[in-house]
């Protein structure tokens, strides 16, 4: 058996290292489990998912990050744009004062 008190302070530094990074994953992808809505979850089980992230550790936590959620749908609507407001003489002093460097006021 190795004993713990013979491994040099690299080695030592290297676990910590690896803990925190373990922990860090865990975190973050059981966040990232509890905020993905169920229909979005491959396997369709968040209960599974947060089995493997717990029980795997640093791997499960890399699984469920890299396969465990489905790209979330694309909406069919287009962000608002200035080009929504083009109408605004606000809107294109704005524009102006920006782009142009000039001011009509």
């Amino acid at each position: 058996m190795i004993d713990a008190t013979t491994l040099p302070p690299v080695a030592w530094a290297a676990i910590i290292a690896l803990a925190i990074v373990q922990f860090s994953l865990m975190i973050l992808a059981l966040v990232k489990l509890a905020r993905t809505p169920q229909n979005q979850v491959n396997l369709d089980r968040k209960w599974l998912w947060a089995i493997i992230i717990i029980g795997l550790n640093l791997v499960g936590s890399i699984l469920f990050l890299a396969l465990g959620s489905k790209p979330a749908p694309i909406s069919g609507e287009t962000p608002p744009t200035a080009a929504v407001h083009a109408g605004d003489a606000r809107v294109e002093r704005l524009v102006s004062l920006l782009y142009d460097g000039r001011s009509d006021a």
